[in-house]
């Protein structure tokens, strides 16, 4: 028979006041340690300290997640005898915890103490190379840890952030299988709805929530941020959760710099958009009832995107990267058009 082997986290723990329980919830999930390593943030240490366990161990705080601070970071790591990394914080910290695993070969566990993107458990990190941006290949972690008290008390842009690069999933499937019917890649089923179905179960379960901050939604959330992540594993890329949204993204990026906005809301507005390109109507009307119940943008113009930067993003945005989606279906000044619709009806 042919198998195929592939790398998920070995426990997922998602929980209100889990972080209380850390020692009981390694030992349940047979993870042993003696000199762990904790690395973060200055607003996620905050945090932590909250919490006994935390307090008892070296602390290495991420200033930045260019690669040649993480190296430095390496080196004073070097001979010191830790054996297992901690992280706890943002995406950038997380981020930066997985390229750490990979360079010393130390498991890694994740503690997000935010939700606003599927870094919790992806094997991708965004990491900064000779100053510019780029997705970098690295690990999934050895486990994911999410305290939904923890969450439930983040800022609330994260969480829409979180929500909106969830939804984005919606809008790179429809892509996936249009670069497959046009003979460009073959579609990996497993991934794609591993990716796919917990987004769609959100738009499903709208009623069954009251606001951002519900603990139903945001375990409905959690679950799905580390699923997508996984699908990503599965899929050998991100192409499961990054489609044209993430394109248009990725060169809004490139254009505002440092003023950029929250990656998930820009994919998450870019979703309606990129659905509506795709004629997929029925699931971008769902997607405006959950966000308005989210209380999410839905408008470029609602987080500072001007029209003619977006118009100069989705031009320069199916050349971005080599992946078929959407948008490479349509002539510039269509995409132009489009954008300038997008603007005047949402």
């Amino acid at each position: 028979m042919i198998y195929r082997l592939i790398n998920i986290p070995i426990f997922l723990e998602i929980g209100e006041g889990i972080l209380d329980e850390f020692d009981r919830v390694l030992s349940k999930n047979n993870v042993a340690f003696t000199r762990p390593v904790i690395l973060t943030g200055q607003k996620s240490s905050k945090v932590l300290e909250k919490f006994e366990f935390f307090n008892k161990f070296p602390r290495f705080y991420i200033k930045s997640n260019d690669v040649e601070n993480l190296y430095e970071l390496k080196s004073s790591m070097y001979g010191k005898g830790f054996d297992l990394i901690i992280a706890a914080g943002g995406g950038r910290i997380i981020d930066s915890g997985k390229f750490l695993s990979l360079e010393t070969t130390l498991p890694m566990i994740s503690i997000p103490t935010i939700l606003s993107s599927d870094s919790v458990s992806s094997p991708i990190s965004i990491l900064k190379v000779n100053g510019v941006t780029r997705s970098t290949g690295t690990v999934m972690p050895t486990g994911v840890i999410i305290d939904l008290n923890v969450i439930k008390t983040s800022p609330v842009e994260y969480l829409k952030a979180g929500l909106g690069d969830l939804m984005s999933n919606l809008s790179a499937s429809n892509d996936w299988e249009l670069a497959f019917r046009r003979g460009y890649e073959r579609v990996d089923n497993f991934a794609r709805m591993l990716a796919l179905l917990p987004a769609e179960r959100l738009l499903s379960k709208l009623d069954f929530y009251e606001n951002e901050r519900d603990v139903k939604f945001l375990k409905d959330l959690s679950e799905g941020l580390v699923l997508s992540g996984v699908s990503m594993g599965i899929a050998g890329s991100s192409r499961p959760a990054s489609g044209s949204e993430h394109n248009i993204s990725h060169s809004l990026d490139k254009i505002l710099g440092d003023s950029r906005k929250l990656h998930g809301l820009q994919v998450g507005i870019m979703t309606l958009f990129t659905l509506h390109l795709q004629n997929d109507f029925l699931t971008m009307e769902k997607l405006m009832r959950l966000y308005a119940k989210m209380s999410f943008p839905t408008r470029p113009q609602n987080i500072g995107l001007d029209k003619d930067i977006l118009v100069k993003a989705v031009k320069i945005s199916p050349s971005i990267r080599d992946r078929y989606t959407i948008l490479n279906e349509f002539e510039p000044e269509i995409l132009t058009c489009k954008v300038e619709e997008f603007f005047k009806n949402t």
